[in-house]
């Protein structure tokens, strides 16, 4: 499970538009907080590498990377703005108030790449900024699943989490722009 929570982690820092933490959440329900902060942890770094990816993307081709992650859904031109203008002003922390809020991490690399930020201070930061959310993922998902076990087994507890999750991406399909 590893792997996938780094794969997915990976490929959200590029293109893939549905957030690390849902896996991370479901290894935590299914093995603990432990194996939740493990998989938050391989995410974090994963993140890290997926965003040297975008990055050197954007500094290669800056037009063509841009026009991609705007296709993405819940992503317009005016939240890839905001975000590389909280890049510019904030420098490297603005990432992790990105990561708090929903800005797609991918928007702060596209912005770097694109304005020809250092590279390898965005890529060791990256996993600061990202863990937070995804530990803050693994141990209220550990914390819930871990309440809800004494009346609802393993498969109903993956059901509701997987309703929670649902709700969420409607709600946030149906919030943001793009």
């Amino acid at each position: 499970m590893l792997l996938i929570v780094a794969g997915w982690s990976f490929a959200e820092a590029i293109l893939f538009f549905i957030v690390a933490d849902l896996p991370i959440s479901v290894v935590a329900v299914r093995r603990g907080w432990r194996a939740g902060v493990k998989v938050a942890l391989a995410a974090s770094l994963a993140a890290a590498a997926g965003g040297a990816v975008t990055y050197a993307w954007a500094s290669a081709d800056p037009e063509a990377a841009r026009a991609a992650i705007l296709a993405l859904p819940a992503i317009d031109i005016g939240l890839a703005d905001a975000a590389a203008s909280r890049l510019a002003a904030e420098g490297n922390a603005a990432m992790l108030r990105g990561s708090i809020s929903g800005d797609p991490y991918k928007l702060y690399a596209l912005a770097a790449g694109r304005e020809g930020q250092a590279l390898l201070p965005f890529l060791l930061l990256t996993p600061l900024a990202r863990l937070p959310r995804f530990l803050g993922a693994a141990l209220l998902s550990a914390g819930i699943g871990r309440l809800l076990a004494p009346r609802f087994g393993l498969r109903a507890r993956l059901a509701i989490l997987g309703l929670v999750w649902t709700l969420f991406y409607a709600w946030y399909f149906w919030t943001m722009p793009g």
